[in-house]
């Protein structure tokens, strides 16, 4: 293949390809005082030359030329990716090596679709497969090898290029880290021109791999929160042997992949309760959560939407249950959540009803009717199947813009007429009048949802 190669002074394009060059297995001897060349490039070669070879205008290739003397040169640096092309198929040859038949084999011997103790989760076990059959297909924008996937096979090349210093128990413990990292790290992993992180993020995946450690320097990494977690799950294992098991089938819940912020390090002996109380009718437990407290959380970008739960959407509990930037209350769901794990060492739709009923009870005996009364007690009044609800100031005026919201949820169902009806009936005498006629009558008119 040819290439358009031209002489270049951009000293970080020449930086990403030596140090790509110095990560392959067997040149490590070419890179002694790597370090002193890297920071002073110039005057390291100062009357040589470094060519970079161009494939679409990317950098592909490199060559550098140091001057021994007026007479005498040096080439150094004479790499190109297609030598760590044949360096990643080679690493799936050596399979008989390691005791196994084939690479469907060893990665059976790592991977399950289910739960599995000493196994890590994923949705397909042949990634090897899946890469060299739909690596270059798309279904619209969509990848159908994406790019979380892409850093997973790195991941496993990695180990394979470096298994002689990488036992079975910590390929197996880092694999898993960098899984939970590529499922909590949706919008960060792209490879967009404008915000390209596949250098950052593969290099981060190596350092793990190879020593089971993050580097802080590294910019444009994964999810924060995730790595903030993966961190703390690294010294607890190391700690908590006993408990290992439990966090890991905590990961692999539907609901948490990965991410087991919203119950915590210190209440994984919640874990099973967990798994019994979402075994449940999912309006029965929205209900029963939010008869303890208010779960929602508030979209950053809007600041006047908010996240509830949903009775049929995994996505809304997803979104409640994985700490993003996106959204402020997690904290609080987090709390909310430990508190009602904490009634019950079994959960089934009654117990559920039961703690719903006790909260209405309390409001109607002691004539006090908030927001959450009326969400609980009426199923009209809860958002819908995406569990989206709006409020203009929910911190100072939460009945009012409740009550608002209400009648826009409603409206997505009813007519206007109906609305008013079953507006009237629920709320208590007088209850319109606090949102304002005006504020009431937009909504009716714009069918705002």
């Amino acid at each position: 293949m040819g290439f358009r190669v031209e002489e270049h002074s951009d000293t970080e394009i020449i930086k990403g390809l030596f140090v790509e060059y110095s990560h392959i297995k067997g040149a490590e001897s070419c890179f002694v005082s790597f370090d002193k060349e890297l920071n002073d490039l110039e005057g390291y070669y100062s009357g040589g030359a470094i060519l970079i070879g161009y494939e679409e205008d990317k950098p592909v290739a490199c060559v550098a030329v140091k001057k021994i003397n007026d007479e005498t040169c040096e080439g150094k640096r004479l790499f190109n990716h297609f030598i760590v092309l044949e360096k990643f198929f080679d690493c799936w040859c050596d399979m008989t090596l390691m005791g196994f038949n084939s690479p469907s084999e060893f990665l059976a011997s790592i991977f399950s679709i289910e739960h599995e103790k000493n196994k890590v989760m994923v949705d397909s076990i042949n990634i090897f497969e899946d890469c060299v059959h739909n690596y270059a297909d798309q279904n619209g924008r969509n990848r159908q090898f994406p790019l979380g996937r892409v850093i997973l096979l790195y991941a496993l090349c990695i180990y394979l290029q470096h298994r002689e210093s990488v036992d079975n128990g910590q390929l197996l413990r880092r694999i898993r880290i960098v899984n939970n990292l590529i499922k909590n790290s949706n919008d960060e992993i792209s490879d967009r021109s404008d915000r390209n992180r596949m250098q950052a993020l593969l290099q981060a995946t190596e350092d793990i791999i190879i020593s089971g450690t993050f580097k802080d320097e590294t910019d444009n990494n994964f999810n924060v929160h995730q790595i903030a977690e993966e961190k703390e799950k690294i010294s607890f294992v190391d700690s908590n042997p006993d408990m290992v098991e439990t966090l890991y089938s905590l990961e692999d819940h539907d609901l948490l992949r990965g991410q087991i912020s919203i119950i915590g390090l210190d209440h994984l002996d919640l874990s099973n309760r967990f798994v019994s109380l979402f075994a449940c009718d999912q309006d029965r437990i929205d209900c029963a959560l939010m008869a303890i407290g208010d779960i929602s959380q508030q979209e950053r970008r809007t600041n006047w939407r908010y996240q509830f739960a949903s009775y049929g959407i995994k996505d809304a509990w997803l979104n409640l249950f994985h700490k993003s930037g996106n959204s402020l209350g997690f904290e609080k769901t987090h709390e909310v959540l430990v508190k009602l794990l904490s009634q019950s060492e079994s959960f089934d739709d009654d117990v559920l009803r039961g703690v719903a009923d006790d909260y209405i009870a309390e409001c109607e005996n002691n004539h006090i009717f908030p927001w959450r009364y009326y969400y609980i007690k009426y199923s009209e009044f809860r958002p819908g199947r995406y569990g989206k609800a709006f409020f203009d100031d929910k911190e100072n005026k939460p009945y009012e813009d409740f009550i608002l919201n209400l009648v826009a949820i409603c409206l997505s169902n009813f007519s206007s007429c109906q609305v008013f009806m079953i507006i009237q009936d629920k709320l208590p005498s007088g209850a319109l009048a606090t949102t304002g006629t005006h504020r009431f009558s937009r909504i009716m008119d714009n069918r705002v949802i």
